[in-house]
């Protein structure tokens, strides 16, 4: 019974096959190949080219979002660098404010020279200035001193800096009533400088000011740096010592200025 059923499917089944293969050679089966190939064809196409443009959207959008993150890089860059700029800023004024309140007078109608720094240690300089009278100032951008001009020669001239031994400068403290304190700035070996010949019966203070008080030649109310820490007081000497602490750096700077005399 159950072979019977199997030999009249497939008995069908060929009989089918055959009037569908009998029906298309005729072309009976056009419309229904023509439907199959329409389906197949441009909705297929289309749905392969909304694929294809969705992926170029999506790869588009990527490249916009990551162009945005590389923008916020940049944007966050420059607010720190306005930040920077704005800190820089405030930092000038208040040093320019604290020169005005210590007394230091603004320096005017003076006569630089630049000069390019050749090379450095911690008691000297060499620049590219010839032919040069000794004892000029050597100072920086902001009139900070930085030494005194030494030999000079047919090339170049040497600076001896502040921490030479062999230099020796007279000096005022500022104390905090406007009032001033002389003493002397002697250079140490080892690159220090030291605060000299200052009265005991002074009340100096680490942080103070010191200025060249202009009685050796060098002009006045250039600054030098501040009374630094360890003063050294005896109460039964007659002079204290202590250090001073530089306003600049010359190993940071590639030229200087001297102050030519009128």
């Amino acid at each position: 019974m159950q072979l019977s059923k199997i030999l009249f499917i497939l008995t069908v089944g060929i009989f089918v096959s055959l009037g569908i293969m009998l029906f298309d050679s005729f072309g009976k089966l056009l419309w229904l190949r023509g439907g199959i190939e329409t389906l197949s064809g441009p909705e297929l196409k289309a749905g392969l080219s909304i694929s294809g443009k969705f992926d170029y959207l999506k790869k588009t959008a990527w490249k916009v979002l990551m162009k945005n993150q590389e923008t916020n890089i940049i944007l966050d860059r420059l607010a720190n660098l306005e930040k920077d700029t704005l800190e820089i800023e405030r930092l000038r004024q208040e040093n320019e404010n604290l020169r005005k309140v210590l007394g230091a007078e603004k320096i005017a109608d003076i006569k630089l020279e630049p000069a390019k720094i050749l090379s450095f240690n911690n008691q000297s300089l060499i620049v590219n200035k010839s032919r040069a009278a000794p004892g000029l100032a050597a100072v920086n951008s902001e009139y900070v001193l930085l030494g005194i001009l030494g030999n000079s020669g047919k090339w170049n001239s040497l600076v001896k800096l502040l921490a030479d031994p062999s230099v020796k400068i007279p000096v005022k403290i500022v104390l905090p009533d406007q009032t001033t304190a002389s003493g002397e700035a002697v250079g140490e070996f080892g690159g220090r400088i030291s605060l000299e010949k200052i009265l005991t019966s002074v009340d100096i203070k680490s942080g103070q000011p010191v200025f060249t008080s202009g009685t050796d030649g060098l002009p006045s109310d250039l600054l030098i740096g501040w009374v630094g820490d360890g003063i050294q007081k005896t109460e039964s000497a007659v002079f204290q010592k202590a250090y001073i602490r530089p306003a600049a750096d010359p190993a940071g700077i590639s030229t200087i200025f001297f102050i030519l005399n009128e």
